[in-house]
């Protein structure tokens, strides 16, 4: 199935839910620094754990105590971080609950809730020849707006799948216009300007209620997390790897998702 593509033009004023920049490259031609979810459920950051910006995590919200998730992931590779995601298993107990907030923008950083991001929308802006944010962690159903602030430079949206390695869009973006896709299918995307091969960036879809981009070195936070039993699944730009049910408790170890 084709990406949905829909085109608007011009922008007054384009908005960018910009984060301060990482460091997520890891020396290959794909670089990766802050990180920004947007997702249907509501209030749970996630935070890379080796000094940058990487990161970030929709999710759910649920009552009493929370656990706070840390753990080790396979470290980014050609700066393609990996994404862990967390599903709730069915128990006798309450499940938590989804509230269904359009999209989610936060840091990554303070591990405090994220706030709704401005209208509800994924954005990703192009501003000073580069993607911002870089990272982006996206419910599934969910489509993305990639913006151009530029005043006078005209810039190019090609987005590759990673797992299939084939182009999914391929789309130009003069100044003040921009333009939303809605990518079909869950898993990695590079994104890439043509006209300024230097601007990459990655966003992930995704089904899972909770999901964190780790940091370049693979570590990874999610806080605060509702206790319970979740299947935990890793991505990385191999694909699908780790997969393992795990049960979230308060004060709880760091989890070893580097191994099956």
């Amino acid at each position: 199935m084709a990406p949905r593509l829909m085109v608007r033009a011009p922008l007054v004023c384009a908005t960018a839910l910009a984060l301060a920049c990482g460091t997520g490259d890891e020396g290959g031609d794909r670089v990766v620094g802050d990180a920004e979810v947007v997702g249907e459920g509501a209030g749970t950051v996630g935070a890379a754990t080796d000094g940058s910006s990487e990161g970030g995590a929709a999710g759910l919200n649920g009552g009493g105590a929370t656990a706070a998730v840390r753990g080790q992931t396979p470290p980014a590779s050609g700066g393609i971080p990996a994404i862990v995601t967390l599903t709730p298993q069915a128990s006798d107990g309450p499940a938590p609950t989804d509230s269904r907030t359009p999209a989610l923008e936060g840091s990554g950083l303070s591990g405090h809730p994220a706030a709704p991001a401005e209208g509800g929308q994924a954005v990703v802006d192009q501003f000073g020849l580069a993607f911002s944010p870089r990272v982006l962690i996206v419910a599934h159903g969910s489509p993305v707006r990639f913006t151009n602030s530029e005043g006078a430079i005209s810039h190019n949206v090609h987005l590759r799948s990673v797992s299939g390695d084939s182009t999914v869009f391929n789309g130009d973006t003069g100044p003040t216009e921009e333009v939303d896709v809605m990518l079909p299918d869950p898993g990695g995307y590079d994104v890439l300007c043509d006209m300024h091969p230097g601007m990459t960036g990655f966003v992930f879809i995704t089904d899972a209620p909770l999901a964190v981009a780790a940091g370049s070195n693979g570590r990874f936070e999610m806080d605060p997390v509702p206790p319970g039993e979740y299947l935990a699944r890793v991505w990385t730009v191999e694909g699908w790897g780790v997969e393992r049910v795990v049960e979230l408790t308060k004060d709880m170890p760091p989890l070893d998702l580097t191994r099956q």
